[in-house]
């Protein structure tokens, strides 16, 4: 019976405890560029992938797409490849950060059946 009142302090904190919100991991925007666009899964964009690539719906890059003379100054290390720490960081942003769309739905939906309840 010694231990039956620590399992009861246990549920009853787990009862009063903060409901957390959904988090958000957001992937970095020159990680989410160069995987939106590596086709053959090497993590870095060859000139094929280069010459094809796009920012898709929600990201900017600061650089000419589809540019062969881009691509070779963006390569630093000769290589044949660019990856994402040879971009540089701020070379592609994010038009609406991507946690914030997600919030913004969750608030939509939660409310849309809150509001099915009453």
């Amino acid at each position: 019976m010694t231990r039956q009142p620590h399992i009861f302090f246990i549920v009853l904190s787990a009862a009063f405890m903060p409901i957390t919100a959904d988090a958000c991991a957001r992937m970095q925007p020159v990680a989410a560029f160069v995987v939106l666009n590596d086709q053959d899964g090497d993590r870095a964009l060859n000139l094929t992938e280069w010459l094809a690539a796009s920012t898709g719906d929600n990201l900017i890059a600061s650089f000419k797409l589809n540019d062969p003379e881009e691509f070779a100054l963006y390569d630093i290390d000769h290589n044949g490849v660019v990856e994402a720490r040879e971009l540089g960081f701020n070379s592609i942003h994010y038009r609406t950060d991507p946690c914030l769309r997600i919030q913004s739905s969750n608030f939509i939906n939660l409310n849309a059946s809150s509001v099915a309840l009453h």
